[in-house]
């Protein structure tokens, strides 16, 4: 039986994109109730030195972080994230668990722009992506968080209507046509 998944996405007008505290408010603080796998990740001061400091070794592309620990780091500052990817999973599934399946990833992973929506990691319930700074994406299996995220940002979209009207977009394409354009200025 497949579980289906919700996904919005918040992009145009240039605010929160990805700075965790609106986030989190605007999901009901639920990050609390679960331990995050955070990956392919850049920008988020403090936060991000933290989870830096958090890794084994320099060669591991992951932090593991319990959703209290998130929620006080990500409120000692206002940062944006550049990119990452923020798994989140019941407090039941164990870092070596999650670490059984690929890491999820940002930057170039064409699965966002494709229906039907789905978290990346098969054990994670909610899945929270910095996009180059261009927006964020929340998926989840909780109906009611991404209805919440809705209503907090009215101008946030249906993932899955974003990408019939987008027809799956090259974002990188996009941005380089943006550049040629500007650069005439």
């Amino acid at each position: 039986m497949e579980i289906k998944m919700y996904g919005r996405i918040l992009t145009g007008g240039g605010r929160f994109y990805t700075y965790l505290g609106p986030l989190f408010a605007a999901i009901g603080q639920r990050q609390e109730q679960y331990n995050w796998l955070i990956t392919d990740f850049e920008g988020g001061f403090p936060l991000e030195e933290c989870v830096r400091l958090n890794r084994r070794n320099l060669r591991e592309r992951y932090a593991w972080i319990d959703g209290g620990t998130l929620t006080r780091l990500a409120g000692q500052g206002n940062a944006q994230w550049s990119w990452g990817v923020f798994s989140g999973f019941d407090r039941s599934v164990t870092l070596k668990q999650a670490l059984e399946y690929d890491l999820p990833w940002a930057d170039g992973n064409p699965g966002f722009w494709k229906n039907p929506v789905s978290v990346q990691h098969p054990l994670a319930q909610m899945e929270i992506v910095a996009w180059d700074n261009a927006c964020t994406i929340l998926i989840s299996r909780d109906q009611k968080a991404v209805c919440e995220f809705a209503a907090a940002f009215p101008d946030s979209m249906d993932l899955e209507r974003y990408n019939e009207a987008e027809a799956a977009p090259d974002q990188s394409a996009a941005y380089e046509a943006w550049l040629r354009r500007n650069e005439e200025r």
